[in-house]
């Protein structure tokens, strides 16, 4: 029996296994896959495309290759990759739930991997909780986004290991409970989205923190221990559009320790308005040692840069702790003010109550060369829109 023919009948009875009868599914080639977009790429000479494309499944050992121009936009299909899913710059493919195996069903993914190199990949939900073999997710560019229509705190399936690196952003609101490996790129998580389990291994990138989020102390623990592991990590967080708190721990909470790397806050925007974004409870201390990194990132405002002069926001609060060498290095920060850019300069330490102070504006005549640090916001911080002053 020829090989081609094997891979057929093979996919025929997995998919009895893993599919309803009432749902179609076009399955690849077996021959090694292909273009994305490639009839010839699937049995059936048909590619999952168009407005009511079905179903698909990337069988073992074959690659299949979303290139510019591919948009499977079906969130209500689940889709199974068994073997290689490349998703490459102008590609989008947006699905519900990954390898949605059937309870007791043999185990059918065995090194499996999906690679996102630009474009989009937007799942809902990863499924089942067990597989065999090691199965990847590598996230070099563009974007990987897990997210289930709402916000949720959907556990990620911890069968797969998450590799961020280069310019990639993983944007979730489910929880990592699996081994993640961020090298450059870019952690996102959005309301309750957190770090509850496996190895978190970080060796340069950024975390972002987002508004709203709910932390117990070793989750906490877990990510600022890995920020502080590389003097290139920066932990981010926002505020957004609406004043919130992010609480980490309980009394128990363990002391932040900070030698290195960069803690980036976006200002809440209003004069005189604390942030108050990170809250330390009970016997939790802080210290913030001069290896450590503090960016204000800017916000564009209204009235006058007077108004600003002088004011004083708060960083984080500590209720009844302890706090040490408040020292960190504070990163120049441009913002815009009534339409006109200006150099915020900082004063050198953050005062006790986890404040910083405005010293000093100065105007900026034309377009700077800070406008580099907008990367990170505009990266990590696409939600803030423009606020007036309130």
């Amino acid at each position: 029996m020829n090989t081609p023919l094997l891979h057929l009948l093979r996919a025929a009875s997995v998919s009895a296994a893993f599919v309803p009868l009432a749902q179609a599914q076009i399955i690849s080639n077996g021959t090694g896959g292909g273009d994305f977009a490639t009839g010839s790429t699937w049995n059936g000479g048909i590619a999952p495309l168009g407005a009511s494309a079905p179903t698909f499944r990337i069988l073992s050992g074959d690659t299949v290759t979303a290139n510019t121009g591919v948009n499977y936009n079906r969130v209500n299909n689940n889709v199974e990759i068994f073997g290689t899913l490349n998703v490459t710059s102008g590609a989008s493919v947006v699905t519900g739930r990954l390898n949605n195996g059937t309870a007791g069903a043999p185990l059918h993914v065995e090194n499996s991997t999906i690679n996102v190199t630009g474009g989009t990949l937007s799942i809902s939900r990863i499924s089942p909780s067990t597989f065999a073999g090691t199965n990847t997710i590598n996230v070099s560019g563009g974007e990987f986004i897990f997210r289930d229509g709402v916000a949720q705190n959907l556990a990620m399936s911890p069968a797969y290991i998450y590799n961020i690196s280069n310019t990639g952003v993983f944007r979730t609101a489910g929880s990592f409970n699996s081994a993640t490996n961020l090298n450059g790129g870019t952690i996102i998580f959005e309301s309750m989205g957190k770090f509850i389990g496996g190895t978190f291994t970080w060796t340069g990138g950024t975390v972002f923190l987002s508004s709203g989020s709910a932390y117990s102390g070793a989750d906490g623990n877990r990510i600022f221990n890995a920020w502080n592991s590389n003097a290139s990590n920066v932990l981010a967080f926002s505020s957004q559009s609406t004043k919130q708190t992010l609480t980490f721990g309980t009394t128990s909470y363990p002391a932040v320790n900070g030698t290195q790397g960069t803690l980036s806050f976006n200002i809440y925007s209003s004069a005189a308005n604390d942030n108050d974004l990170l809250n330390f409870i009970g016997t939790s201390s802080i210290s913030l040692g001069s290896g450590v990194g503090l960016r204000l990132n800017g916000v564009s405002l209204g009235g006058v840069a007077n108004d600003y002069l002088g004011q004083s926001y708060k960083l984080f609060d500590i209720t009844t702790g302890v706090y040490s060498n408040l020292t960190p290095t504070i990163a120049a920060t441009t913002w815009n003010i009534g339409g006109t850019d200006y150099e915020i300069g900082w004063t050198n330490h953050l005062a006790t109550n986890g404040t910083l102070t405005i010293a000093s504006i100065t105007a900026i005549p034309e377009p700077s060369a800070f406008a580099a640090l907008g990367g990170l916001a505009a990266l990590a911080f696409a939600s803030s829109r423009r606020r007036s002053r309130r």
